[in-house]
Order: structure tokens, then C-alpha cells, then sequence
């Protein structure tokens, strides 16, 4: 179970809660739902060890959580990532003994996906797809682990959960969670402002990794969210910054994008609600930090 920490906001606005994902083992939320798949694929017995090698597209917190427990449990990692993903998240995958292959910039994650399926197919017998934008173990995970640790942690209640939407697999699952124990509570889903494809937009660039890839992904469930709130990439800057400097956590880009969207529901629910949100990696996989 990983903690929940109390930030510091003004009295006039709601209490902001982050789970710290961070302490994971990886450093990232991703280790969770990479655990699940993994364990679900030994229960079937379609993982041998030394022989099984795990397969993802990623922009680089689930190629971490996965390497790390490859690494554990003996098999091998083989990540497609985008050439333009952080070179500090390669890094550490390759520590792990993951095989990193970078895909075109260009054709985004969409592109490294592509790839991670060609490469499955030419040894499908000893090469297995983790797939975490289709995979409902990701949801699954989330509703079945963070949300029960979130809302018995936050004993006083929750009045809305805000999340920035990567997979969609955290605000699916612990949305639905949330809102079985808490039914008036508000889910909030985050986006970059330059690629706000839930909120009707157009899929572009931006800067706030980890959330924003441009399409609807399969385990994503619209219906879970009230309300989007777009966030742009100064404002994820920001965000990332001001958790450090006056919460002393260091982040990556996605959690400074939670904080900010945090803030705004805070100001408007008010004094007397409680907000939270999850600082979903560490800072120290980003250039300076962030």
C-alpha cells in the first residue's frame, strides 16, 4: 500500500490528497498493473522463465515497472518507445536488462504499438504482449487495489477524484470504485490543452508525458468522468514545481498536471471537501527533474 499525503492549500479551498504511486519499488503506478498482467499470465501458464520474453509499447513508466519485475522473476523485457521519450526512463530500463527499441517520433505511440505487435507475431510461442491500452486487467487492477487503498485511507470522505488520462486505466478503475462508496463524489479526468482529444479536440503535441496520447484507448471508460479539465504544458511545469518547492516532492510532468486540475476543483468545491489526486511517478526520470 502506498501512502496518501495531505498538501498544503489555502483555507478557503478543499483539502488536496495525493497518493504517493511514486513509492513504488519501478517509481511509478505503472508497477501495479504490470504485476497483474504478469501474474495472470503465469496462472495460464503462458510465461516460462528464461524463455518468455514480455513485450509493451510505452512512453516509459510501464517499460519501467515492467523491466523491474522481469528482471525479479526472470524473464526478459523487450520495450518500443518513442524516440523522443525521456532518455533518463531508456536508461533505467535498460539497467533492468530490458532491450529498448525506439520507434519513429512521429508516429507517436501509435507507431511504437505497431511495432510491439510485429515483434510478438514472429515468436508469438515465447513472446507475450502486455497491451495496457487494451488489457481490462489495467482498470481492473486499479479498481481492485488503488481505489480500495484510497478510500480506506481517506476515511473522511472523498468529494472528487482528479486524474490525468494515459491509458485511462487509473481514472476507470478507481472512478468506479469511488463512486460505489462515495456516490456525490466528482471524477475528473486531465488532458493537455494541446491535445484534448476527450474533450473534442484534436490529438497534437505537447509536453506533459505519461497523459495525452492522442486517441480514445480501448480500457478507457468515458462514462465514468463528470467533468475534463484541460491543462497546459507551463501550467504541468508549474504544477511540478510547486510540488516540490512547497510539498518537497519530486514529480514528473503528469503529477504537476493532476496538482493544477486538483487545484481548480479545490477552489471550486470549497473549505469543506477533500480532493484527491496521485502523484503518479518521480521527477528524477525527467531533465532536471521535470
Amino acid at each position: 500500500m502506498t501512502p496518501m499525503l495531505k498538501l498544503k492549500t489555502p483555507a478557503s479551498e478543499a483539502d488536496i490528497w495525493v497518493k504517493l504511486e511514486n513509492m513504488h519499488g519501478s517509481g511509478s503506478s505503472k508497477e501495479r498493473i504490470c504485476a497483474a498482467i504478469i501474474a495472470d499470465a503465469e496462472s495460464r501458464g503462458l510465461l516460462r522463465a528464461g524463455l518468455s520474453t514480455l513485450v509493451e509499447a510505452t512512453s516509459g513508466n510501464t517499460g519501467i515497472g515492467l523491466s523491474y519485475l522481469c528482471a525479479a522473476r526472470g524473464y526478459a523485457a523487450a520495450l518500443f518507445m518513442p524516440e523522443n521519450v525521456e532518455a533518463e526512463k531508456k536508461a533505467i530500463a535498460r539497467v533492468y536488462g530490458a532491450g529498448v527499441f525506439e520507434t519513429p517520433a512521429d508516429k507517436g505511440i501509435f507507431g511504437a504499438m505497431s511495432e510491439a505487435k510485429r515483434f510478438v507475431s514472429e515468436m508469438p510461442e515465447a513472446r507475450f504482449l502486455v497491451d495496457q491500452f487494451s488489457n481490462p486487467l489495467n482498470p481492473e487492477t486499479h479498481e481492485r487495489e488503488t481505489a480500495r487503498e484510497i478510500t480506506g485511507q481517506m476515511r473522511g470522505g472523498i468529494d472528487a477524484f482528479v486524474m490525468g488520462v494515459g491509458t485511462g486505466g487509473t481514472i476507470t478503475g478507481v472512478g468506479r470504485e469511488i463512486t460505489k462508496q462515495f456516490p456525490d463524489a466528482k471524477i475528473v479526468a486531465v488532458e493537455p490543452d494541446a491535445s484534448a482529444v476527450l474533450s473534442g479536440g484534436k490529438a497534437g503535441k505537447h509536453s506533459i508525458s505519461g497523459i495525452g496520447a492522442g486517441f480514445i484507448p480501448d480500457v478507457l471508460d468515458t462514462g465514468v468522468y463528470d467533468a475534463i479539465v484541460t491543462v497546459t504544458d507551463e501550467e504541468a511545469r508549474r504544477g511540478t514545481e510547486r510540488l516540490a518547492r512547497e510539498n518537497g516532492l519530486l514529480a514528473g510532468p503528469s503529477s504537476g498536471a493532476n496538482y493544477i486540475a486538483a487545484q481548480k476543483v479545490a477552489r471550486e468545491l470549497g473549505s469543506s471537501a477533500q480532493v484527491v489526486t496521485i502523484v503518479c511517478d518521480s521527477g528524477d526520470r525527467y531533465p532536471a527533474g521535470g
